[in-house]
């Protein structure tokens, strides 16, 4: 994507910064300029494919053992434990979190039947 977003802003900003090729050393701020923004729109995107990730070993975990409830008191006490906010806010979550918060996932585990 930064290869196809790069040449149309050399192009918009040559006259002012003199660089016209990807290539010249000068242009590297903005290619780090946009190398960042897109990190920062594609971070929602990377934390919800950890977050899916992660509830599918939660369902493994908890098939496992056969056991929701030892699972959700194993997450209760890594939330007394951890500095971490157990339910924080959905915003927060989406472009924040690489993990399903604590308080969703107690909350599945209690909703999985025991095996």
């Amino acid at each position: 994507l930064l290869s196809r977003l790069a040449p149309p802003a050399i192009s918009a900003t040559s006259e002012q910064t003199g660089v016209t090729e990807v290539s010249d050393v000068a242009a590297y701020p903005l290619l780090a300029i946009l190398g960042t923004g897109l990190g920062f729109l594609a971070a929602p995107v990377q934390a919800a494919v950890s977050r899916w990730m992660e509830r599918r070993a939660d369902r493994y975990a908890i098939g496992l053992t056969r056991d929701p409830e030892a699972y959700a008191q194993a997450m209760e006490r890594l939330a007394a434990t951890a500095l971490a906010d157990p339910d924080p806010p959905r915003p927060v979550v989406l472009m924040l979190y690489s993990h399903p918060p604590v308080a969703e996932r107690i909350r599945a585990a209690r909703a999985t039947t025991p095996a």
